[in-house]
């Protein structure tokens, strides 16, 4: 599909009912930090299905606003899927903590006030 432009993606988002990505580490030790599509997505209000890599834990909360999977697992990632569409229910709560966790967790403004205290408190 190639670069998408901003809009397209949010676009993208608002479609959608869920995102699906299961990080590997891989081979040689690669692996994504915290993927900013989860962030993105969970900001737009769609729950995310992913795996227990690096930060991915901190911004996708197992039964708060998404499902974490064991890495490498594709039963325990199709079960998930089929969990999430065979139970609206369990959808449209995982839906009603996506947006608040970030909100609350990845705000630039908190975020920027948080560093410059630890600047100020090293600084002293």
């Amino acid at each position: 599909m190639g670069p998408l432009a901003q809009q397209e993606i949010i676009g993208r988002y608002h479609r959608a009912h869920l995102l699906v990505l299961p990080c590997i580490v891989g081979q040689d030790g690669n692996r994504d930090g915290l993927p900013v599509s989860i962030v993105e997505a969970l900001a737009c209000g769609i729950p995310v299905v992913s795996t227990p890599v690096t930060g991915i834990p901190e911004a996708v909360r197992d039964g708060i606003n998404g499902l974490i999977v064991p890495e490498g697992d594709a039963v325990a990632l199709t079960d998930a899927i089929e969990r999430l569409m065979r139970n609206p229910d369990l959808l449209t709560h995982l839906r009603a903590g996506a947006r608040p966790s970030v909100r609350d967790e990845f705000d630039q403004k908190r975020t920027a006030g948080r560093l410059y205290e630890l600047f100020h408190e090293a600084k002293a």
